[in-house]
């Protein structure tokens, strides 16, 4: 699947299926905790992608995305085949999504927010969704991506003065949204090979979107778009989306 597809679908699902399982769990996310994970999972849908040297992912900080990104491709063995999709993986993001949520943020006389590590990651994660589906709000051939770097800036702000707390769906956006990643990938006529890493290679696929980038994966996006357009305003409003109560 394209990165625009990975975006919307998974977007959607956090929204259609995160609030009422989160309120089942006893931790209900508030309307503003909804907007901004749903903006994090945006990004995390796409990390798998690491090990894609020429995916929209190694744009995102230059030179150094792109040295990174073919690294990682080097190492994995490919595209898809290497350890950036597997269920380990995405694991290991949540993991790592938590850490960052303990990094400490008092140095002596520089004393820095205490979820300061989680605000510089989800800068990153606003920029690769905004860079992928190319929202600047001014085009520029010189200056778009520092454009929609900055814009990153404004949506951390946002994201801070809607979810004041401690951001502890972080994690779950993380795994949930690299693990979604791969499933989507699973649904094109390639597959995976190494899903279940470090247990033996079986290619793994359901070929029900066709090659990537096709027809059907064009309509399956444009179908989660459309809704996106019932099923954001049901939840924002605190109803539930498979209902018609909203409307009234």
């Amino acid at each position: 699947m394209m990165a625009r597809g990975h975006l919307a679908t998974t977007s959607v699902l956090w929204l259609a299926l995160a609030p009422p399982i989160a309120e089942v769990a006893g931790r209900p996310l508030t309307t503003g905790e909804i907007i901004v994970s749903t903006i994090a999972i945006a990004g995390w849908s796409v990390w798998p992608d690491w090990d894609h040297s020429d995916a929209q992912l190694s744009r995102t900080l230059g030179p150094f995305s792109k040295a990174f990104a073919t690294l990682v491709n080097k190492l994995s063995g490919g595209h898809r085949v290497g350890k950036t999709h597997t269920v380990l993986f995405a694991v290991a993001m949540g993991f790592l999504a938590g850490l960052l949520g303990t990094v400490p943020h008092d140095f002596g006389q520089v004393v820095l927010p205490s979820n300061w590590a989680l605000m510089v990651m989800m800068w990153f994660l606003a920029y690769t969704m905004m860079l992928t589906l190319g929202l600047s709000v001014f085009r520029s051939r010189h200056i778009g991506d520092e454009i929609i770097a900055v814009e990153a800036i404004a949506i951390v702000a946002l994201a801070l003065w809607l979810a004041p707390g401690d951001w502890w769906w972080m994690p779950w956006t993380a795994a949930i949204g690299c693990l979604l990643h791969c499933v989507q990938d699973m649904m094109t006529t390639r597959g995976l090979n190494n899903f279940l890493w470090p247990l033996p290679k079986r290619r793994m696929r359901l070929p029900v979107l066709g090659r990537a980038g096709g027809t059907r994966e064009q309509m399956l996006t444009s179908a989660t778009l459309i809704a996106a357009l019932w099923v954001a305003p049901a939840v924002l409003s605190g109803n539930v989306w498979w209902t018609a109560e909203w409307l009234a």
